[in-house]
């Protein structure tokens, strides 16, 4: 699986990605749901969350990146 973040600052002209492949499996385990929610900030998107996908990287790449 491979999962993505990035971030960009219109105002400072800059940004960064950060990209980690790997295999995933799906957590099951309530106790171990309950764990990864309680470590998490507040989603800013609205809804559930059924599904919790946990990722053993095998690799992890990102930059940053100015706007010139």
């Amino acid at each position: 699986m491979a999962f993505e973040a990035d971030e960009i600052d219109d105002l400072m002209n800059s940004g960064w990605s950060v990209q980690v492949v790997g295999r995933a499996r799906h957590i099951y385990d309530q106790a171990e749901v309950s764990d990864v929610f309680e470590r998490l900030s507040d989603p800013w998107a609205p809804g559930a969350r059924p599904l919790v996908v946990r990722i053993t990287p095998e690799e992890i790449t990102g930059r940053r990146f100015t706007k010139h």
